[in-house]
């Protein structure tokens, strides 16, 4: 009797282990997925920027929006 309870108190530990170990896991890839975004946040350059600056980032000049123009209107222009 004694050694059965032995038994499933080492096997519940085990398991228990595992689990800790998983979470332990799951948390630390959590906290290295945040770091890796609050880096790539500070490397994105805010504010005005020199269309050349923009081109050195990969940003395609083509694509930048106009504001408060009808796009309908656009073509007459």
């Amino acid at each position: 009797m004694q050694e059965d309870i032995e038994q499933r108190t080492v096997a519940l530990s085990v398991r228990a282990t595992k689990l800790t170990g998983k979470l332990l896991a799951k948390v630390f890839a959590a906290v290295v997925r945040k770091i890796q975004k609050e880096h790539q946040k500070e490397l994105t350059p805010h504010g005005k920027q020199s269309v050349k600056k923009l081109m050195g980032h990969g940003v395609s000049v083509n694509s930048l929006p106009s504001k408060g123009v009808d796009p309908s209107r656009q073509a007459e222009r």
